[in-house]
Order: structure tokens, then sequence, then C-alpha cells
């Protein structure tokens, strides 16, 4: 896979920091430079509702190419890279991802994932708890993955 052209990354949106975002949307990354390329481009150009950012954390990568344009990349401010010193492998580098996230909601994407459209509002709206009405206590049902994804009341 292609890797988008440098110019197509210069319509995108600066990336929110952590605590501004509902979503931290967390992408490990090895190898695979047009395919890691592509999933984070295809995250960023895909307008949201959802506030969200975007933190990528380079595994140590084998790759001095597809490093140098992460860290090039986050060097715009389009996202926020972690780079372990030394290979972690997936398990280990999600959770370093995790400790970071600051009690945000997360949703976890391969380097090679394809997102469309409103694809992080339409998870949302499928994550978040909904009201049953027969519960009587007025009490949420569906848990799970929604608990991180509650509406703020103002």
């Amino acid at each position: 896979m292609e890797a988008p052209a440098s110019h197509d990354w210069d319509s995108l949106p600066r990336a929110l920091p952590i605590e501004q975002a509902r979503v931290v949307v967390i992408v490990p990354v090895y190898k695979g430079r047009g395919e890691t390329l592509r999933a984070i481009h295809a995250c960023l150009s895909a307008p949201q509702a959802t506030p969200f950012t975007l933190l990528a954390v380079n595994d140590r990568s084998p790759d001095p190419e597809l490093a140098a344009e992460l860290a090039a990349l986050a060097g715009r401010g389009l996202f926020h890279l972690v780079e372990n010193e030394h290979n972690l492998g997936f398990v280990r580098s999600v959770n370093r991802a995790l400790g970071l996230r600051q009690g945000r909601a997360v949703v976890l994407l391969n380097s090679d994932a394809q997102v469309f459209g409103d694809w992080l509002d339409r998870l949302v709206a499928h994550a978040e708890p909904q009201t049953d009405p027969q519960a009587g206590s007025g009490g949420e049902a569906g848990a799970g993955m929604g608990a991180g994804l509650r509406r703020s009341r103002h």
C-alpha cells in the first residue's frame, strides 16, 4: 500500500490535547510504512463530531523511514507520538499508551485499519449506555465500553 503524498497531510487539523479529547485513538506501530501512514491519515481526515485525538506508539520500528515520517508528522502537531526506547511488543505498547490517556475513553486501532466516514461517531453512539425505561430506577443498561463515553451534563 502506498503512503499518502506529503501534500495530503497539509489540510488536516492539529491534534487536540489529550485532556480536551473525549476519546483517545491509540495506534501501535511497528512495520508497514504504507499501511500505517494510510491508516493514520484515514483516521485524521474523516471529520467527526466526537472530539478525539490520536496517539501513535512507535514500538521501535525497524523501518527508519517510517520512524522519521511518524516523528515529522507528529512534529507538525497532527497527532501525539510516543517512541519506545526498546521494542516492547504490542500489549506492552498499548498498556504504555493507556497510561497516558488521562481517563479518556479509548479506541484501539491496528496500524493497518482503514476507517471511513463518521466511523468514530458511530462507534461512540453504539457504545454509549442507554437508559432502560423499564428498569424503574432509571438505571443504565450496557456498561461495557460505554462506561467511559457518558455525555457530560452542563
